[in-house]
């Protein structure tokens, strides 16, 4: 499952993982995440002790919000440094 987050179409899709000023009005986007994963158990056996989250940039400070307000549900998180992309 690789879900987007929001924003202009096409053009700069980010999660709301919290820390910036103006939050408010922003999408709830680990309500969402808790959603998509409630979904996602009804179609596929899910294991609930191996539900991991992993991201780039702003998905990646969103895995770490998820982290920590799901750590009921995830059970870890993965973020690669910049030099994952230093050969592209």
């Amino acid at each position: 499952m690789y879900p987007n987050g929001t924003g202009l179409v096409g053009l700069m899709l980010t999660w709301n993982a919290g820390g910036f000023l103006g939050g408010q009005g922003k999408p709830d986007d680990v309500a969402f995440i808790g959603i998509v994963l409630d979904d996602l158990a009804t179609v596929v056996n899910v294991d609930p002790k191996r539900v991991y989250a992993t991201g780039m940039s702003n998905g990646g400070m969103m895995c770490y919000r998820l982290a920590a307000e799901l750590s009921d549900r995830i059970a870890a998180i993965a973020r690669p440094g910049w030099w994952a992309m230093a050969g592209e």
